[in-house]
């Protein structure tokens, strides 16, 4: 399902720890589609009274990551409950599970957790996906419950060199096929030219996942812009200017999908991107 909504959504999450003492491990490698299984910390007996009392944390736990190549990872993630939470006498009602995705400097260049947007909930598990380079990655956790994870990597070549300045945009041809690799917080344009009035269909298979934001921000979203003097401005699926406090766009663009827009005679850029953190892998075809 793809909606309309503004392009200037803020969203927080907030989580709150209880602090205590902080054990720090080394790096763990992780493999292509292998499990590892940690935890956040610990709910002990800190006074001897036989009461769970104090939520000791583990700190934050660091997972390697070696690509050797250009695609995409899929991160999936299971949690539950640590033993003695339901004896804590602090109550830990918010438990969370979040996870930072870094680079070779261990330098944040994404972050994911388990709660969900606006049901103060917090969920069992959850997917998220990355476009990445070869090179060196880490996963960094940390939060107040047991963990497991895997992540499976996707070899993506001949990908399509798309631009990210609409005055440079490559022409979006009929009938082929385009690759993308949309990193994240990047953008993609390409251009597309009408001779005359025309219904346009674009087939997406799109793999850009975060499976928190449910109805929100998951997926790929995209946008047809034309020129109007130096300002490139969105129009709706009928080809008329709107708003640009309220542009159109069409977004939660998962798995096989497609969008339509019916365009007068001439020149349309095709804005590709993900909001957020968010990042992937995605086909294009003008049908």
């Amino acid at each position: 399902m793809k909606k309309k909504i503004k392009i200037g959504m803020i969203f927080a999450v907030v989580c709150v720890l209880t602090m205590g003492m902080s054990v720090f491990a080394a790096d763990t490698m992780m493999k292509n589609k292998k499990w590892v299984s940690g935890q956040g910390g610990a709910y002990v007996d800190a006074d001897k009274d036989g009461k769970i009392d104090s939520f000791q944390s583990s700190g934050t736990s660091y997972y390697k990551i070696q690509i050797a190549k250009q695609g995409y990872i899929t991160v999936d993630v299971k949690t539950s409950p640590l033993p003695g939470e339901k004896e804590y006498s602090g109550g830990q009602e918010n438990a969370y599970t979040k996870l930072s995705l870094l680079n070779a400097k261990k330098k944040r260049l994404a972050e994911y957790n388990n709660h969900l947007i606006f049901q103060d909930k917090y969920e069992k598990s959850m997917v998220f996906t990355a476009a990445v380079k070869k090179g060196t990655y880490y996963i960094a956790a940390e939060g107040t419950q047991k963990y497991k994870m895997r992540y499976r990597f996707t070899p993506v070549s001949k990908i399509n060199k798309a631009v990210k300045d609409p005055a440079k945009a490559p022409a979006l041809k009929k009938g082929k096929t385009v690759k993308g690799l949309l990193a994240i917080r990047e953008t993609d344009y390409y251009k597309i030219k009408l001779t005359k009035k025309t219904k346009v269909t674009l087939s997406f298979q799109a793999q850009v996942r975060d499976s928190q934001q449910k109805g929100l921000l998951d997926g790929l979203n995209a946008q047809l812009l034309i020129k109007k003097g130096n300002s490139y401005l969105a129009v709706d699926d009928k080809g008329k200017v709107t708003s640009k406090d309220n542009p159109f766009y069409w977004d939660h663009i998962i798995g096989k999908d497609k969008i339509t827009a019916t365009l007068p005679k001439g020149t349309y850029y095709v804005l590709v991107f993900a909001w957020g953190d968010l990042s992937g892998y995605y086909t294009m075809k003008w049908q």
